[in-house]
C-alpha cells in the first residue's frame, strides 16, 4: 500500500476482542519503503481510542525523525514508552520492521536487528480502539511510504533476539490476527485482510501501487 502523507492516507479497521492482545506476548511486523522521513509524528501504525488510550508506533515529535517513539498508555498511566534509535531508516529501501512483547519487554527491530526495547508495566486492557495503518492518532500523524506484508500476531515470533527477516511472503498460522499482503481484491473502499477476520477501509484513496512492492 502507498501512503502519502500530504493527502492524509491510511487505513483502518474498527474495533474488535483480538484486537486486545496486548497484555500477553503479540508481533506487529511488516515491510517499509519511506518515500520521505522529514515530518514529526508521523505514524506506522496505531490503535487508538483516544490520545490517553492508545498503543502508537510513530516517528518523534521533535529531534531525529528517523528515531521510532513506541509507546502503550491507558489513562491509568503509560505502559511503556521508548524510543527506537539509530534506526538507519532511509527512503527508497524497503526495511523490515518489528514490534513485539516478549518476556514482559517490548522490542522494536529494523532489519532483524534490536533497536530499542522497554518494559512493560501494567495492563492494556479491552479498550473500544480503532486500527489504523499509515497513522497516528485519531487526526493527523500521517505516514509518507510503502508499506507491505504487515501482520498481527498474538505471539512473540522473534523472542527478544535479533533475527534474518523472511524472504518470501507471510502465510496465515494459527497465531496470525491480521495478514495483508497489499494484494488483495478492494470492493466498495473496503477489503477483507488475507485472514479473513477484518474489513479495512481506504481512507482518502491509499493505493495499491504495482510498480512498488516487496513480494
Amino acid at each position: 500500500w502507498k501512503f502519502v502523507a500530504s493527502s492524509s492516507q491510511f487505513l483502518s479497521a474498527p474495533d474488535h476482542a483480538n484486537f486486545s492482545l496486548w497484555d500477553s506476548d503479540w508481533t506487529v511486523d511488516y515491510w517499509i519503503n519511506h518515500i520521505t522521513i522529514n515530518g514529526a509524528d508521523r505514524g506506522h501504525w496505531s490503535w487508538w481510542a483516544d490520545n490517553s488510550n492508545r498503543v502508537t508506533v510513530a516517528s518523534p515529535g521533535s529531534g531525529e525523525l528517523t528515531d521510532l517513539r513506541v509507546s502503550g498508555e491507558t489513562s491509568g498511566g503509560v505502559r511503556w514508552s521508548y524510543d527506537a534509535t539509530s534506526t538507519g531508516l532511509t527512503t527508497s529501501t524497503w526495511q523490515h520492521m518489528a514490534h513485539e512483547l516478549s518476556g514482559g519487554t517490548v522490542y522494536t527491530y529494523v532489519d532483524g536487528v534490536d533497536k530499542g526495547n522497554g518494559a512493560k508495566s501494567g495492563s492494556i486492557g479491552d479498550l473500544a480502539a480503532t486500527f489504523f495503518i499509515g497513522k497516528r492518532l485519531g487526526v493527523g500523524g500521517f505516514l509518507d511510504a510503502y508499506i507491505d506484508e504487515f501482520r498481527i500476531s498474538n505471539t512473540a515470533r522473534y523472542g527478544g533476539s535479533g533475527f534474518t527477516p523472511e524472504t518470501t511472503p507471510y502465510a496465515v498460522d494459527a497465531n496470525t490476527i491480521v495478514l495483508i499482503h497489499c494484494g488483495e481484491t478492494v470492493d466498495g473502499g473496503t477489503f477483507t485482510d488475507t485472514a479473513g477476520t477484518h474489513e479495512w477501509t481506504l481512507n482518502n484513496t491509499p493505493t495499491q501501487d504495482t510498480g512498488t512492492y516487496k513480494f
